[in-house]
Formats: C-alpha cells, sequence, structure tokens
C-alpha cells in the first residue's frame, strides 16, 4: 500500500474578557469577571491510496529477518516490489473535518482579609460549554474499465535509505495525483460516507466553594471547599445498516471537594509544605458523544466509539515537599501519593464489520472507566542562576527536573480483569536545561527524557498492548537584541535526531512501529511597534 495525506489546518481563536475589583470597605474585596471564548478548526484533507492486488501476490514475496530489533525484510523481486505499474488504485478520499466550541463564564469572588492573619474567601463560578464536530467524506474509486495505476503518478523518492536499508520510493506525486484526477473526473465513481461522528455537546458547570486561610508566626494553614456540579447533554448519530439513528443523552454529577495545605516557614530559606486534595477530571467531549468516527490508517480501517456512560475521574492525593532557596534559586523535593477512581483510558478490539468496501477486521477504540488506579513518586526540582561566578559568566545558569512514579492500574477486559501500569504515563520524566543570559544575548540548550509508556491497551490480548519506547530528544535557541524592537533569532529542535519507537509483545521486545522526525532549524527576525 503506498498513500499520500494533505492535511491542512485552519483555525480561529476569539476570546474576549471583562472584570472588575472593587475594595468595599478596609478588609473586603469583591472581584469578579465575565469570559467569552470560541475556537473554531477546519481541516480539509485529499488523500490518494494504491494497493497491490492479491491475485498478483507472487510478485511480492520477501524474506524477513527479525533478530535485530529493526527487522529486515529482503523482496524476492525487488523490480517488481517497487513497479508502480503494479499498485492500483484503491480510492481517492476529500475529508473535511469541522468543529466549533463556543464557551461562557462568570466568576464572583468576595474577599476578607483582617491584615492579621485571617482571610477568608469565598465565591462561585457558572460555565457553559458548547461543543459541536461535523466530519464529511467523499470517496472516489475507478469505474469499471478504467485501470488507474500509480505509474500514472509516479515520482521519484529521495536516494537516501531509511533506517540505513528502505528506500522511499515509489511514492506519489500530489500535483501530478491531482492534475490526473481533474482530467478524468468523469471516469471515477462517487460515494458518500455517513457523517457517523458528528456531535454536539453541551457542558454546564456550576460551582461555590469557601476557603480560609490562618497565618500564626512562620506556620500559615488553607483549608477549603468546594462543591461542583456538573450537566451534560450530547446529541449523535450512529450508523444502523445504512441508516443514521439518532442518539441522546443527558446526565450529571455533583462533587464535594475538601483540600488542607500547611507551609512552615522552618528557616528564613527553607519551606516545608503539606497538602491533602481532591480533584475530579472530566472527560473530553468526543469520549462523551455517543457517535462512531471511521478513519483509515494506512488501509486499515479505525473505528472511534464514544461512551455517554463514562463518569469523570476522581482522586485523592497527599503530597508534601521541602524546598530551599539559596541565593538566586530554589533546590526541591516532593514526594506525593494518589489514588483515583474511574479513571478513564481507551480499549481497543478488532471486530469484523463493513465500513464501506465489505466485511473485513476493523480496529475499534472506545474509552472506558478503569477500576482503580494509584500513583506514587517523587520529583527533584534545581534551578540556580550563577550570579556568584565572575564577570560575564555570571550570566550563567542552569535549571533541572525529574519525576519519578510508581504506577497502579487495574481494568476490566473481556478476558477478566488486568493489571498494568497507569495508562499514558510515563514512569520517569527528566529535564535540564544550561542558559545564558548577558547584556543583548541570550542561549540555551535544553535536554528532554519521557520514560516508556502504556499507549494501547488490546482487550483480549495483553501481549498485543503497544508501548511507547522511552526518548530523549536535545534543543537548543539563541537570540541576539540588535535594538530594544529589533531580535535576531535562531532555533533547533531534536538536534539529536530522535525518533519514535512503539513496542508489542512479550516483554516489549518487538517493533510495533518506528517514526523517523529529523531535525528542525529555525532562524528569523522579531520586530515590536
Amino acid at each position: 500500500m503506498i498513500q499520500l495525506n494533505q492535511p491542512i489546518t485552519n483555525r480561529e481563536i476569539v476570546v474576549g474578557r471583562t472584570a472588575f475589583d472593587w475594595k468595599a470597605a478596609d478588609a473586603w474585596t469583591l472581584d469578579g469577571d465575565a469570559i467569552y471564548s470560541q475556537g473554531r478548526l477546519y481541516t480539509p484533507n485529499t488523500s490518494v491510496e494504491f494497493r497491490t492486488r492479491d491475485a498478483q501476490g507472487s510478485n511480492y514475496a520477501f524474506s524477513y529477518d527479525t533478530s535485530d530489533f529493526y527487522p529486515i525484510f529482503t523482496p524476492v523481486d525487488a523490480t517488481q516490489n517497487r513497479n508502480p505499474a503494479n499498485f492500483y488504485l484503491q480510492q481517492q478520499r476529500d475529508a473535511t473535518v469541522r468543529t466549533l466550541e463556543k464557551s461562557g463564564q462568570l466568576r464572583l469572588n468576595a474577599t476578607y482579609d483582617d491584615g492579621a492573619g485571617v482571610r477568608v474567601k469565598a465565591g462561585g463560578v457558572a460555565r457553559t460549554t458548547r461543543r459541536s464536530y461535523e466530519n464529511g467524506q467523499t470517496n472516489y474509486t475507478a469505474a469499471s474499465g478504467f485501470t488507474y495505476t500509480l505509474d500514472e503518478v509516479d515520482a521519484d523518492g529521495p536516494d537516501k535509505l531509511i533506517r540505513d536499508r528502505y528506500l522511499l520510493t515509489p511514492r506519489i506525486d500530489a500535483d501530478k495525483a491531482m492534475d490526473f484526477f481533474a482530467a478524468n473526473r468523469d471516469r471515477f465513481v462517487t460515494s458518500l460516507a455517513l457523517p457517523t461522528g458528528d456531535y454536539r455537546v453541551q457542558e454546564d458547570v456550576y460551582a461555590g466553594y469557601l476557603q480560609a486561610s490562618y497565618k500564626l508566626d512562620t506556620l500559615t494553614l488553607l483549608a477549603g471547599l468546594r462543591y461542583e456540579r456538573t450537566d451534560v447533554s450530547s446529541r449523535a448519530v450512529r450508523a444502523v445498516g445504512q441508516a443514521l439513528t439518532p442518539v441522546a443523552n443527558e446526565g450529571g454529577y455533583g462533587n464535594w471537594l475538601p483540600g488542607v495545605h500547611l507551609r512552615w516557614d522552618a528557616l528564613p530559606d527553607v519551606v516545608v509544605r503539606v497538602a491533602y486534595t481532591n480533584t475530579i477530571g472530566r472527560p473530553d467531549y468526543s469520549q462523551l458523544a455517543a457517535s462512531e468516527n471511521l478513519t483509515f490508517d494506512g488501509s486499515q480501517p479505525t473505528l472511534t466509539r464514544g461512551n455517554p456512560d463514562l463518569r469523570p475521574r476522581r482522586s485523592r492525593g497527599f503530597d508534601a515537599s521541602l524546598e530551599w532557596y539559596p541565593r538566586d534559586g530554589v533546590v526541591s523535593i516532593a514526594v506525593f501519593s494518589k489514588d483515583i477512581k474511574d479513571e478513564i483510558f481507551s480499549l481497543t478490539s478488532v471486530e469484523t464489520l463493513d465500513v464501506g468496501r465489505g466485511a473485513e477486521p476493523v480496529i475499534v477504540t472506545t474509552p472506558r472507566n478503569a477500576n482503580t488506579a494509584r500513583i506514587r513518586g517523587v520529583e527533584l526540582n534545581l534551578q540556580q542562576a550563577l550570579t556568584f561566578l565572575p564577570g560575564p559568566l555570571s550570566g550563567l545558569g542552569l535549571s533541572a527536573n525529574a519525576t519519578f512514579l510508581d504506577t497502579e492500574f487495574t481494568f476490566l477486559t473481556s478476558a477478566g480483569p488486568r493489571e498494568t501500569g497507569l495508562y499514558l504515563q510515563p514512569d520517569a520524566t527528566a529535564n535540564a536545561t544550561v542558559y545564558y543570559q548577558g547584556g543583548r544575548f541570550e542561549g540555551r540548550v535544553s535536554w528532554n527524557y519521557i520514560g516508556g509508556f502504556l499507549e494501547t491497551i488490546n482487550d483480549t490480548i495483553a501481549n498485543a498492548d503497544q508501548y511507547w519506547k522511552e526518548r530523549s530528544t536535545f534543543d537548543a535557541n539563541l537570540s541576539y537584541r540588535i535594538t530594544r524592537r529589533l531580535t535576531l533569532y535562531a532555533e533547533g529542535q531534536n538536534l539529536s535526531n530522535a525518533g519514535r519507537r512503539e513496542l508489542t509483545g512479550p516483554g516489549r521486545t518487538y517493533l510495533q512501529e518506528s517514526a523517523e522526525y529529523g531535525r528542525t532549524f529555525w532562524a528569523g527576525v522579531t520586530a515590536s511597534f
């Protein structure tokens, strides 16, 4: 299979805000704001896909060697394997995605502060959000008697080998493909896909809170209680055969969220913090809608189903930190523990469905609530400006941060309960930066590390779960201020040329996917007026 995608992303964001702050009396203050935001997304995409035919399968025989991490595939007949005349049009598709999200919020707070250590604050907020999602697909296939093969629109690929083994050729020339389609438009059969992914969701949130703090010498105690009420309604469609069936759902939930924070200024430059918190995390709108969104990863159909019965994740956490503030810096260590109920994850299975090309295996992904989840961790942080160094060296500085986690995640599959590490959560993350600020010049070099994590959960086969392999990247940027309003800059990302690896199989020993991003560089001028 050889495929071309040409997505174009158009975004439009509008935000408006008005606020007030009124000193009602010596100890009383009232404040509030009103916010309106609107976000619009339009993404058209024209794709073309060519496939070989089973009747010519002998042309594509190959041997393979999986003894190395990167498997080696060697075609028996390399000429036939790369002959563009052996790749036939599967379909050409015009697809569009349109989303519109509107949100309005009103907030009002009242604060009492006696100036002697007692501070009480109460307030409320009301927020409403409406989101719509619309997608359309028009498919074009070759009419009977019309043979359209890749050699009509073939283009030579780059000479450089991928992983020093694979040549990216043949490939589709985008301009040739569009010109060929326009010149032969009457030789294609047009079909419209059902807009099963369309939905509309409205979420209304009403919250009120009361918090109080008391400062006694080196101790500060902050305690609060918040109540949130969330009401959600959704409208969507699902396909039953070739007919669309409207689906509507409504629901709501309320949560009491207490919290306590204690700060102790143990020394002039040492602070100890302890906290108990309760939080919630609402599902994404696309997860709540009772819709079905069909996409194609290459030739493989993938169906994403919403779940209007999703509950919000709820967490209860304890954390403590010790912070030291030397001159122009901070050094800290924090430990934390969090128990999560109804953690949200996505479960993937394979079903035999007809998505417009006859019965075939379809990858189906549905969001679910897990049974339990637990996180224990430690975070280390260092930030230090080296202002004590002599002369120009005083512009140097460094910062570093590292987080290490121990997680448990239990969820139900069709094969029974399963326990893994937390979904989409790396077991370790770290970053470090060395920077320099002197006069008109600024520069920094950064290192970022993301540990491996569970990305895809298979419903029936645990060894088919997919994981992202750990990854490190290096970035750098430089800038020079010519005048107060004019600055030159240069930036490089992924200087180490790190790619993304997805693993699967027993012990995560098999390569599922390898993606190469390459290095990216920018240079330019910024001006202010």
